[in-house]
């Protein structure tokens, strides 16, 4: 019986060692994922060659090295499309974004939902059916049936794009695939 024992208290220790050592290889690997990215925002972003035709590129800004909120680094950019033919019209397609890398990825986390409220309390429509399809947490709004939002974080990096549409060109299908193109860029580097 005395062996017996030391026996089930042999398997007992070995188990303990595999969960442990299982527990310390699969918390390694969350680590390898979830570190941030260091490179710089602007290689992420859309080009010209990302857009249907007609888009032409209306600004550009590196605007932040260093900030508050832990923001570290922020590129912004937008595309203008002429969507009536006429010289002086108004009616023009507009796509815009910023790409903001944070310190951390829990700086990151606390400022995606604060960024989600705000778009939320300007009276836009949620569209449910895009929720979490981009990223590590995305949202997709809707305004007046003009403009549509897209909001994602991926890891340590905050995206907003931003289409305002007169044509009925831009939809909220077409952003989101231009925020796959920038998350895939993300993911690549």
């Amino acid at each position: 019986m005395n062996k017996e024992i030391k026996i089930v208290f042999a398997i007992l220790i070995l188990v303990i060692l595999f969960v442990s050592l299982f527990y310390f290889i699969l918390q390694q690997n969350n680590e390898q994922i979830e570190e941030p990215f260091t490179g710089p925002v602007g290689s992420f972003s859309l080009t010209i060659n990302d857009l249907t035709g007609g888009y032409i590129r209306s600004y550009e800004n590196d605007t932040l090295q260093g900030g508050a909120f832990g923001v570290i680094e922020r590129y912004e950019a937008g595309f203008i499309k002429n969507t009536s033919g006429f010289e002086n019209d108004t009616n023009v397609n507009v796509i815009s974004f910023t790409i903001s890398k944070f310190e951390s990825i829990t700086s990151a986390k606390t400022e995606y939902p604060q960024t989600v409220d705000a778009f939320k309390a300007i009276n836009s429509t949620l569209l449910e059916n895009y929720e979490n399809i981009i990223g590590d947490e995305s949202t997709v709004f809707c305004y007046e049936e003009i403009f549509v939002v897209v909001v994602f974080r991926f890891r340590n990096i905050l995206v907003i794009l931003v289409s305002k549409d007169f044509s009925g060109e831009l939809n909220a299908s077409s952003l989101v695939g231009y925020a796959k193109i920038i998350e895939e860029r993300i993911n690549v580097s």
